[in-house]
């Protein structure tokens, strides 16, 4: 199961496959940014600070689902064309 979804993934189209990397890279650096915003709440403790950076974290890592999610459903839209 795992050879197959690498296969899918090297088999992408190119422009497809440079808008996910572009999607990966921004929720990546959106993670990033939530998880200094914990880190900051460590120091100084606030709660509402620390409901909004774990928020901020996992609109992150939804971001980065959707994008792979999206990326292979617009390679099987383009594929099947």
């Amino acid at each position: 199961m795992f050879n197959s979804i690498v296969q899918k993934f090297n088999n992408l189209d190119k422009k497809i496959k440079n808008i996910l990397h572009i999607g990966l890279k921004f929720s990546y650096i959106v993670s990033i940014l939530a998880l200094i915003l914990l880190i900051f709440t460590y120091f100084h403790p606030s709660i509402l600070l620390a409901d909004i950076s774990m928020s901020i974290f996992r609109l992150g890592l939804f971001f980065a689902i959707e994008f792979i999610i999206c990326a292979f459903a617009m390679d099987v839209i383009k594929n099947g064309m």
